[in-house]
């Protein structure tokens, strides 16, 4: 889980797409894609930056909190593999040399 390979789509944009046509809907959709995948952000004018505006900051905002799972989870990890690994230990049978 070192990618992020997905992003959220929240029913509020509904009326947002419903405003803009089947081709700008389209470069909206891409630009989320890409700026969630790569941080590119989109060259836009009139409505498409205004939506984009409106939903960069769910797309900031769900990128963070992901980060952060997955960074609380890599710690876990390691936390759950170091005790793990001192049970192994105390287990291990005494050598008689």
């Amino acid at each position: 889980m070192n990618e992020k390979i997905s992003l959220l789509i929240y029913y509020d944009y509904e009326n947002m797409l419903e405003i803009l046509s089947g081709e700008e809907t389209k470069k909206l959709l891409l630009a989320m894609i890409q700026y969630d995948k790569h941080g590119i952000l989109p060259d836009f004018d009139g409505q498409l930056k205004m939506a984009f505006a409106a939903i960069k900051i769910n797309l900031d905002r769900d990128k963070d909190k992901w980060i952060k799972t997955r960074n609380q989870k890599i710690e876990a990890g390691r936390k759950g593999g170091n005790a793990k690994s001192k049970i192994e230990r105390s287990q291990a049978p005494l050598s008689t040399a």
